[in-house]
């Protein structure tokens, strides 16, 4: 019983590694995609501001330079799903896991109750056969 405690324990531990090492890469995701808004709206600044003060040929390479860098948060953007999609699978198997030795766990202690029940039966049946017989040995007195 203690081993499936010892193991089970360990198990929890590594389910939680693995769902902060998921909570990280969750992080890390939603600061790609604030980068991507960010540079949208700088691209949104820059169009406003070319169109009032300086021609388009200047937009123009700013604009390559925001589709380069576009091009690398989309990049990032879908590995770190790749990623996140990874350490979810590993999740969810963990918790299988884990789930196992619980259910093995809480298997051997109903096993363990439903001994102990029976020990303490057959006391009592002992112990009532017993008074049974001394009480049928004072009524033959």
């Amino acid at each position: 019983m203690a081993r499936l405690q010892s193991i089970i324990r360990m198990r929890k531990w590594e389910l939680d590694e693995k769902r902060r090492e998921l909570v990280l890469l969750e992080q890390q995701r939603e600061a790609i995609i604030q980068k991507i808004h960010n540079l949208n709206l700088e691209v949104q600044e820059q169009q406003n501001a070319a169109s009032l003060e300086v021609g388009p040929s200047s937009l123009g390479a700013y604009m390559n330079g925001v589709k380069f860098k576009m091009t690398g948060y989309e990049s990032e953007l879908r590995i770190k799903d790749e990623e996140i999609s990874e350490r979810r699978d590993d999740v969810s198997e963990a918790f299988r896991e884990l789930k196992t030795y619980e259910i093995a766990e809480e298997q051997e202690q109903k096993r363990l109750k439903n001994e102990e029940a029976l020990r303490d039966q057959k006391i009592l049946d002992e112990q009532g056969m017993q008074s049974f017989l001394k009480s049928s040995e004072y009524s033959e007195n």
